[in-house]
């Protein structure tokens, strides 16, 4: 695995077209989450028997009520991103949609995953209270003193023990885990 430093964390998305900046009409913020889940997937470790194929994909779930906008910056994200082992494919989940195929699910604006046995995908959600509610990352936004914006991972240690997938130690690193509970 790749090493991972804390300038990581604030990093810039990386440089799109003007086109597809354009075309997209995106928030910074969201480029920078787009960028970050992106990232995300090289720091992630999915047995093999997760893929049907050595060529299969990661397949990358946006789940909201209305997640085209969101899965269409991560699309464009995902085909600009540096070559991974695997490709990522990204698909629009709607709430109570099954996320059984999906490798990892970012989950937005409070949208809840039905419970599942033993998932196999890493579940990201956008804030600390929807991290309360499920999930075990959350990626939430904090502001610098130089009016910098980003992205910090949240986690929930009791959700994030001996699952599969698994999360690379320099990742967990860097991970805020509350004070209190396990």
């Amino acid at each position: 695995m790749a090493v991972l430093g804390c300038a990581w964390l604030a990093a810039q998305p990386a440089p799109t077209t003007a086109q597809n900046a354009r075309a997209l009409e995106a928030s910074a913020l969201d480029v920078l989450r787009a960028n970050f889940l992106i990232r995300l997937v090289r720091f992630v470790h999915w047995p093999e028997s997760s893929f049907a194929s050595q060529d299969s994909a990661v397949e990358l779930c946006v789940m909201a009520e209305q997640p085209e906008d969101f899965a269409r910056l991560l699309q464009r994200e995902a085909a600009a991103a540096s070559p991974q082992r695997r490709r990522i494919d990204v698909r629009m989940l709607r709430p109570g949609q099954p996320a059984q195929a999906c490798h990892l699910v970012y989950a937005l604006s409070g949208a809840e995953l039905p419970p599942a046995k033993s998932p196999r995908y890493v579940h990201v959600v956008d804030s600390l209270s929807a991290l309360e509610r499920g999930g075990m990352l959350a990626l939430v936004p904090e502001y610098t003193d130089e009016g910098r914006t980003t992205l910090r991972f949240h986690g929930r240690r009791e959700r994030l023990r001996g699952a599969l997938p698994l999360l690379n130690a320099q990742l967990l690193k860097l991970v805020r885990f509350p004070e209190s509970g396990p």
